[in-house]
């Protein structure tokens, strides 16, 4: 707790607060991404929606920086599927992300269009957004909440609107979004806050058999941020039978992966990834843990 009788420690401590809600804010500019990217693409791309033909549902849950107070965590629960045997398919996700004093919870309805060409399925997807953005502020001074010359609470919703494009074969795919068109802001004074930066995404992924009871997946996301340093990662899939998948990845910023997924009864699916940080930051806060689970209804036999 504060000690209102030494001024000096009170200035300090509220100075390292806002140092964290500067780099909270930067940070929070980016919508939400997971290590094990390919076990749900309809978060990076719209237009992926519905591309399992069956009734996919997963669940993904990611924190990171363990050893620190408070740590970024995300939590993620997808639905998507075909809309009988049209070509249209639809979706819908709920995000909710904390970072330190800020927390967003997302809805987001995915709708995806295919038809086939010589060269595979073309998708073109469209998503609409709905945001709850919450700054609980006054955690920086739980001592003196309302005064007035310190930072207050701030809470907005906000709506928005994604689009995506994908090429899908039996081995792999490729896709290329824009998430978030719109740009949401707050005013303060003299100045103009960005809530969410500009993005764009691009992933893709191929197959290779390796015998008849190996395969190969090859994954690959690229992500554009305005004001932000760009995301680039490259994930390798070992799976066995169908069943057991080994992972191991690599990307920017000295972040390595690793993990595992397990697929049983034909249908659930849980698996658990690694991520390790070999900068600065990872030394001093800790690696991340991610978690995912799904399963699958109406999927065709021996899929």
């Amino acid at each position: 707790r504060f000690n209102n009788h030494n001024p000096m420690k009170l200035i300090g401590i509220i100075i390292c607060w806002l140092m964290l809600v500067c780099f909270v804010k930067n940070t929070n500019a980016q919508l939400p991404w997971f290590s094990n990217f390919n076990n749900n693409v309809i978060a990076l791309n719209p237009a992926f929606t519905g591309n399992e033909y069956h009734l996919s549902v997963r669940g993904q849950y990611k924190t990171m920086w363990t050893e620190i107070i408070n740590p970024p965590s995300t939590s993620l629960i997808s639905a998507h599927a075909p809309i009988g045997i049209s070509n249209s398919s639809i979706g819908g996700i709920i995000t909710h992300d904390n970072f330190g004093v800020i927390s967003t919870n997302n809805l987001s309805i995915n709708y995806a269009y295919r038809f086939q060409t010589q060269i595979g399925r073309i998708a073109a997807g469209i998503l609409l957004n709905v945001q709850d953005y919450r700054e609980q502020l006054t955690a920086t001074h739980p001592t003196t909440p309302n005064d007035p010359a310190l930072a207050t609470d701030y809470s907005a919703m906000f709506f928005n609107g994604g689009l995506g494009i994908a090429w899908e074969s039996e081995n792999g795919f490729l896709g290329i979004a824009v998430p978030a068109i719109l740009t949401p802001t707050r005013n303060e004074t003299n100045d103009t806050i960005a809530l969410t930066a500009p993005q764009l995404n691009l992933n893709g992924a191929y197959t290779f058999v390796l015998s008849p009871n190996w395969e190969l997946t090859s994954s690959l996301y690229y992500g554009y941020i305005n004001t932000l340093p760009s995301q680039m990662a490259l994930m390798f899939d070992f799976t066995w039978k169908n069943n057991y998948a080994f992972l191991a990845g690599i990307r920017t910023n000295n972040a390595y992966t690793a993990g595992f997924t397990y697929t049983f009864l034909d249908n659930f699916k849980i698996g658990y990834t690694y991520d390790y940080f070999d900068n600065n930051l990872g030394a001093a806060a800790g690696g991340g843990h991610e978690l995912v689970i799904g399963f699958d209804l109406n999927k065709p036999e021996g899929e």
